[in-house]
């Protein structure tokens, strides 16, 4: 039995170290009429980069508040630093528009504000890039004021990131499953499996028979062995219907005919 738990342990430890070994990358095997398609448009016109719409917001401050503006300024400066990742002329606050034109990038309750971005990336960008790329954008983020990069990069390095550790949760899990299913294989016999299936099935059953039962038995005034409640428990588990009844009963009725 030791031997069992030691490899149970093992299986687990062995889980844990999946890790980088996992990935949500994949590609298409087939060449399907709208990759070709889309392989066509891209070998005429090119690709075109992505976009990226940065968004600062705040609960508390609006664009008006220095605290905000500034926010706003050093998130701007942050995208115009990274030369290689981000068209810099593509950049533009409010701060820096006339205010009709800033208008248009602020919101209406004047809590939040875009800064609109284009980048070089013409594929999204992985192995770490992306990451890299989208905490520069949001290290101006303060205590009152935060900083959220929106578009199709975030999105995919969300997407990416929840997965891979939704994947290693499930891997693990399945492991130490699978360990425990070959150790009742191997002790009881395959035989043995649908027996304690239908015994586990059996007192599944069991367990909800009794459960109804007792709710029947309130339901009846009874106990669980079939006597009488005491009178006054009956009176306390049905005066409050029999109190409803009675305000009914005593209540006119003011309807005109």
């Amino acid at each position: 039995m030791i031997a069992w738990v030691v490899i149970l342990a093992f299986g687990g430890m062995l889980a844990g170290t999946l890790g980088d070994n996992l990935t949500t990358n994949f590609r298409i095997l087939s060449n399907p009429e709208a990759q070709h398609g889309l392989d066509l448009i891209e070998d005429r016109m090119g690709r075109a980069p992505f976009n990226e719409t940065v968004v600062i917001t705040s609960q508390t401050l609006t664009v008006d508040d220095p605290a905000f503006q500034a926010v706003v300024s050093n998130t701007a400066n942050a995208l115009r630093g990274m030369t290689d990742q981000v068209d810099v002329a593509s950049v533009v606050s409010y701060l820096e528009l006339p205010a009709d034109q800033g208008a248009g990038l602020i919101a209406k309750d004047r809590h939040s504000a875009l800064i609109p971005v284009t980048t070089k990336f013409t594929e999204l960008p992985d192995g770490g890039e992306d990451k890299v790329f989208l905490d520069t954008i949001t290290a101006s983020s303060t205590a009152h004021v935060e900083v959220l990069p929106v578009g199709a990069i975030s999105l995919n390095e969300t997407f990416s990131r929840i997965s891979e550790e939704d994947l290693l949760k499930g891997e693990g899990v399945s492991i130490v499953a699978a360990l425990i299913i070959l150790v009742v294989v191997l002790l009881f016999g395959a035989k043995k499996l649908p027996e304690l299936a239908r015994g586990s099935g059996r007192a599944l059953r069991i367990f909800k028979a009794e459960t109804k039962g007792l709710m029947d038995d309130d339901e009846a005034g009874t106990d669980p062995h079939g006597r009488a409640l005491p009178p006054s428990t009956r009176e306390a588990t049905t005066g409050a219907s029999d109190t409803r009844e009675v305000t009914d009963t005593a209540t006119p009725d003011t309807r005109q005919p």
